[in-house]
This record gives structure tokens, sequence and C-alpha cells, in this order.
């Protein structure tokens, strides 16, 4: 009995033309537009993920526990603090990890008589290299070198402000660990530009040797910096460094450090993130909960048309439950049919665009963030599974279900009674 009542359901669906075509041209643009729309923001997120981690920050840092910028020179580590996780480190396979010491203080700079305070941070530069994006970023003179003393390098932004070129002489003033003054003249051998208003206007980078000699008096080190080739295995080598780190407490009863993921370092970027993504899912539940109305209306309205057409089912022998079993395979043939097809053209467009990308336009010049060239002001979606499957599931659940009023209207109903009305 069921097949028959299919096979009347889906010659009803055929025999609607205008109703099924307008319907199905809804659920499958909306299907479509939010695999296209989940996969490009999936792709700004990882755009934006991939340049600030590239940048300057990395995907994960390890620090002193209590570890607080405004006394970043004090708050230091050791190599003795850090001996098993660097092993863990050095031995990972999965994926090429690169990783720097690096130490951090704010210094006082005084230049032709200008002033500025900025984040100082002393680097190994041979290590550097491969960690961040600072060393291919140079618009003026060159990168610092191990041998390099008394050499700083600035941020086009923070040259521009000071005033100064290649060859210039920067006076900075800082605090040791001890709180005593030290000032020290630098050179400027290098000037740089990231694109990021902050690292170009805030930053100088000087040998770490000097931090070492100068301000902690011991080779001490604020914190690690690691960057991996690939970074999805990011949350497979943090959870090995964690296990390890907790390990050490269970034994030492001395842990001093934490080791922390990109998104807990930047905290203001992550939160951004999450913001966007709260604002896209209220768009995605209001233009779902639009097309579910619209396909509600049209169904309450050909349920209404229908009462003649269920009297004369109903002089037959089809009875009430039967009548609702018709209205819920149309539903599901018609609903289920537009979202599988908005589905292949959804990911139809998302692996095209993942492969080739999505041209982005030229950042304007006042851009606080401007990474990235070529390739890579291209945008890639990158969604994930989760992301593939529950849009076109809430999408057929919020279309499916809005057969429920016609269903209620059709129970409360008498079709015998309606057939007086043909």
């Amino acid at each position: 009995m069921k097949k028959i009542l299919f096979d009347i359901a889906f010659r009803n669906v055929r025999r609607r033309k205008l109703q099924t075509t307008l319907i199905s041209i809804m659920i499958i643009f909306t299907t479509f537009a939010i695999f296209a729309m989940v996969g490009m923001q999936s792709g700004a997120f990882k755009m934006l993920e991939d340049g600030y981690t590239k940048m300057f920050n990395g995907d994960i840092q390890i620090r002193n526990i209590d570890y607080t910028d405004e006394d970043a020179y004090k708050v230091l580590i050791s190599d003795v603090d850090v001996k098993s996780v660097e092993k863990e480190i050095k031995n990972y396979k999965n994926t090429e990890v690169n990783y720097t010491k690096r130490n951090m203080g704010f210094a006082l700079a005084e230049a032709k008589n200008k002033n500025y305070s900025f984040l100082l941070v002393g680097i190994d530069p041979d290590t550097e290299k491969n960690v961040s994006q600072i060393s291919q970023s140079m618009v003026k003179g060159n990168f610092l070198t191990a041998q390099d003393v008394n050499s700083v390098i600035i941020g086009e932004d923070l040259a521009d402000f000071l005033k100064v070129s290649i060859g210039d002489e920067i006076v900075m003033m800082m605090m040791d660990i001890y709180d005593s003054f030290i000032i020290e003249p630098f050179i400027v051998t290098g000037i740089f530009k990231v694109g990021d208003m902050m690292l170009d206007k805030n930053y100088a980078f000087v040998n770490r040797n000097f931090f070492v000699n100068n301000l902690t008096y011991g080779d001490n080190f604020t914190n690690i910096t690691l960057k991996l080739k690939d970074s999805s295995y990011r949350k497979d080598l943090l959870n090995n460094l964690k296990d390890i780190s907790n390990k050490e407490n269970l034994t030492t009863k001395n842990q001093k450090i934490e080791i922390l993921p990109w998104d807990e370092v930047l905290l203001f970027l992550k939160q951004v993130m999450n913001f966007n993504f709260i604002i896209s899912n209220v768009y995605y539940f209001v233009f779902i909960l639009l097309v579910a109305f619209t396909v509600l209306n049209s169904m309450v309205l050909s349920t209404i048309k229908r009462m003649p057409e269920f009297g004369i089912l109903s002089a037959v022998g089809l009875n009430n439950s039967q009548f609702k079993w018709i209205l819920i395979y149309e539903n599901l043939i018609l609903c289920g049919l537009s979202v599988i097809i908005g589905s292949l053209l959804g990911m139809a467009f998302v692996y095209y665009f993942s492969i080739h990308g999505v041209p982005l336009p030229p950042p304007p010049e006042d851009a606080p963030l401007k990474f990235g060239s070529g390739d890579s002001r291209k945008l890639y979606p990158d969604p994930t599974s989760i992301d593939l499957i529950y849009g076109p599931i809430v999408i057929f659940i919020s279309c499916f279900f809005s057969i429920i009023p016609s269903v209620i209207r059709l129970n409360r109903s008498n079709p015998v009674q309606s057939l007086t009305s043909i």
C-alpha cells in the first residue's frame, strides 16, 4: 500500500510543475548558497590564521606559566625547563617543525629628537628565518646575522615615525631583570614591512645575545615559537607536548612552562573569528527560516486547494492517515531531491575553488593587515566535514517539517465534505 501512496505522491510532485519548480529552485539555491558561504568563510578564517601564524606568532608557543606582556623580559624559561619538550620537537616525524627562541621586553627609543616605546625582541637570526616572515620582508638593508652586535632592524612605520634610515643610530633605554636601567645605542641595519600595522610600528629586533649579556644575564628566554610545515598536525604535536609536560610535572613537581596553540596566543583574532562565526550562523538561520516558511506556505495552500481531490480518494477507500503519508512522501521527494542537487552543486563549487582559489582584490593602502601576494592573495575554501554536512541537514529538516501544519489541517478536516465544493 505504501508503494501505491508513494507513486501517487511522486505523480503529484510531477503534476504540479510550477509549484515544484519554484520550491525546488529555492531549496537548491539555499543549499548551494550555504555551501558556498560556509566554504568561503572557512577559507577566509584559514587565510587569516595562516597569515598571522606565518608572519610572526607561529603555530605553538612555549613560555613561562607566569608570563605577562608587561614583565616579558623578567618571566623567563631555560633549556632545562624545556629539555623534554624540545627533544619531542626534534624527534617529531609527521611533519617538519621549525622553532626558535626569543627574548622580549619593552624599550623606549630616541632618535632625531623623537621618542617612541615599542616591543624589543631578541632573536636567533638563523632559526628565526624558518619561523617568521621578517627575514623575507626586508624593504631596506639586511636581516640580522649571528655576528651582528648592537644592530637593530625595525618596521617601516616605526622608521617613518622616528625619521631614521639605514645606518642611523637609535638610543634605547630598557630595564634588566634587576630593574636597573640600561641605555644602549643601536645602528639601524634593516627595515622590514610585513603588512601588519602592529608589527610594522611596534616591533624591533636585535640579536638575542644582547638580552643574554645585558638584560637577563644568562641564556634564558621568554618563549619558544614553533612553526609547522603542515599546520594540520598542529593539534597532534600540541597534545604530544602537553602529555610530556604533564609527565614532567608529576615527577619533578616543578612545572614552569605552558604550551599554547596560536589561538590562545592571538586571543583577539580568535574572538573576531568567533564573533564572525556567530553572526554568520544568524544569517544562515534566517535564510533557512525564510525558505522553510515559503515551503510551509506553499504546502498549506496546496493542501487547502486539494481537499476535493482528497474527498474523491476518500470515496475510493483512502483514509486521513494515508493522505498524511501522501503529503509526507511529496515533501520527502521534493525536499530530498532539491537538497541533494544543491549539495552536489555546492560541493562542485567548493572543490573547484579549493584547487584554483578565488582571486582577491589588492588591499587598500591604509589597510591594517596586508599579507600575501600572487597565489597567496587567493582565497581557498577549506570547510570541514561537519561544515559540509550540517547545512544540508538543517535545510532538509526545516523544509521537511514544514509539512506539519498541513498534516494538522488535514487531520481536522473531513475530505468527504469538500466534495460538495466540486
